[in-house]
């Protein structure tokens, strides 16, 4: 796919680690885990920043799991990720069911490069919370590291259906774009992009180009000239593009639609000796030869040194030029 896409996916690939709603985060959290068990009780405790000991049959107490759980916030602000996903792979159960916990766990894991291993706990956050936004978005960014290209594609679905927040569907649509471009459905991701764009029209104007690329790809140059032609009402601009709309119309010998994409592309860059050239062959299928010298002239001005230039200089000598 285009560059544009390119940058943008970087951005939309993962989201912020979402910690909202967990347990309130302790001024010190490793002193507050260690305050005395009721008598006779199994205990836990915190013996250092990442390690939790715990007696034969013990299981963390919520003050316990609240120290691991600010400790890892910590870690994550730090961006350590491998350190916070070691706090809360011991205080993460088989029985835990606290869906804000497993989400901070499995996207911990996703920020650490631990696909595989968070995939099963964002699913069990994804059970204990269906309709829990940011989920499903995790699970899709671990499904795509994975090269799940068709769970990815679902979870971000499931995701635009389960978050009403524009930024957050408008990097879902996207993905689900990038992803189904990967895979050559190009009709498909043209229609992910234009659902994004709808949510986002005006602030990523390179994303017309990709959307115009897109189009051209799946057989629809009208619509890839339509796409550019929207791009440039927010500031994108590609010579190169319209000349490649150009070309697949000249290929289709709808000359006089080639013509208005060669046109479009010599307004943007009046130096672009291809373009000049093609016109020149579209227009002289159009029956316009007299219309057709001037840019041969000017293809031969760009390029004197083209591999065709004699045969041009023949054609103008043909002609009275």
């Amino acid at each position: 796919m285009a560059s544009g896409i390119g940058r943008v996916a970087r951005v939309a690939m993962t989201l912020g680690l979402a910690t909202a709603g967990l347990a309130q985060e302790p001024v010190d959290p490793l002193a507050q885990a260690a305050g005395a068990a009721a008598p006779g009780s199994k205990t836990c405790k915190w013996v250092s920043k990442t390690e939790l000991s715990c007696e034969p049959g013990a299981v963390p107490d919520e003050k316990t799991v609240a120290a691991g759980v600010a400790e890892a916030k910590a870690s994550v602000r730090q961006a350590d990720y491998a350190a916070a996903a070691q706090i809360l792979r011991q205080i993460v159960g088989d029985s835990t069911e606290d869906a804000a916990l497993l989400a901070l766990y499995g996207e911990v894991l996703v920020a650490a490069g631990d696909a595989r291993g968070a995939v099963p706990i964002l699913e069990r956050a994804i059970a204990a919370a269906p309709g829990a936004p940011r989920l499903h978005f995790q699970l899709a960014t671990a499904h795509t590291t994975l090269g799940n290209v068709d769970q990815a594609l679902e979870a971000y679905a499931a995701e635009i259906e389960a978050n009403e927040e524009p930024k957050v569907r408008f990097l879902a649509h996207l993905n689900r774009s990038i992803l189904l471009t990967s895979a050559g459905r190009n009709a498909e991701a043209a229609a992910s992009l234009e659902l994004a764009l709808a949510l986002e029209p005006t602030e990523h104007p390179e994303a017309y180009g990709d959307l115009a690329t897109l189009y051209l790809n799946a057989g629809d140059p009208a619509k890839a000239s339509e796409a550019l032609e929207r791009g440039g009402k927010v500031g994108f601009r590609s010579a190169r593009l319209y000349f490649n709309i150009g070309a697949r119309l000249y290929n289709d010998k709808n000359y006089a639609e080639a013509e208005r994409a060669f046109t479009r592309a010599l307004e943007i860059d009046p130096n672009m000796a291809q373009a000049e050239r093609s016109l020149a062959s579209a227009l002289t299928h159009l029956g316009r030869s007299a219309d057709a010298r001037p840019h041969l002239a000017r293809y031969l001005e760009l390029r004197p040194d083209a591999p065709d230039a004699d045969q041009v200089r023949q054609l103008l000598a043909a002609s009275g030029d």
